[in-house]
């Protein structure tokens, strides 16, 4: 061990004041990771861990009701069927936070149609398991349009339009 010390001592003098610097640098690049790259790495972890304990029905539930414009208000029925079609994107891992979503209302004021229309990013499988799931489970929700784009030949994923409409009961 001595040895070793000496060798090193014996280097760091014949190299200089440019040895010393960098030696300095690293052990306070090390110091600093061990400081603060540890616990913000844990607390990462922790935020992690929290997040999987919040239950789905709760997570899709705020997703939705966040997503809507302020112009268009939704019963508990309505609001439960768009509920469903986030639970099919969280089952097939896929993610919504954007979209844009629109009512129209017939001449009359009876039924109404809220368009939606999500820009979606997920592999051909996953994609494929998400229409078919919110179809199941939404029975008046319908895929009104998809466009699937792949930039490259090689590339796993797709970007995909989707464009729903859920049909809704007259206006109370």
């Amino acid at each position: 061990m001595k040895r070793r010390l000496a060798l090193l001592r014996f280097h760091l003098i014949r190299l200089g004041w440019p040895a010393w610097l960098g030696s300095a640098l690293i052990v306070f690049a090390l110091g600093l990771d061990f400081l603060a790259t540890m616990p913000m790495e844990i607390e990462l972890e922790n935020a992690r861990q929290a997040a999987r304990l919040v239950p789905p029905v709760a997570r899709s539930e705020r997703l939705s009701q966040s997503r809507l414009p302020a112009g268009i208000e939704l019963g508990q029925d309505d609001m439960a069927k768009l509920e469903m079609l986030f639970q099919a994107a969280q089952a097939a891992d896929i993610d919504l936070s954007q979209g844009d979503y629109g009512l129209e209302t017939s001449g009359d004021g009876g039924a109404r149609r809220l368009q939606i229309q999500l820009p979606v990013r997920a592999g051909y499988p996953a994609l494929r398991h998400f229409l078919a799931d919110s179809l199941n489970r939404v029975p008046t929700l319908a895929l009104e349009n998809l466009r699937l784009q792949r930039k490259d030949s090689n590339q796993a994923e797709l970007d995909a339009r989707v464009q729903f409409v859920l049909f809704l009961g007259p206006a109370r």
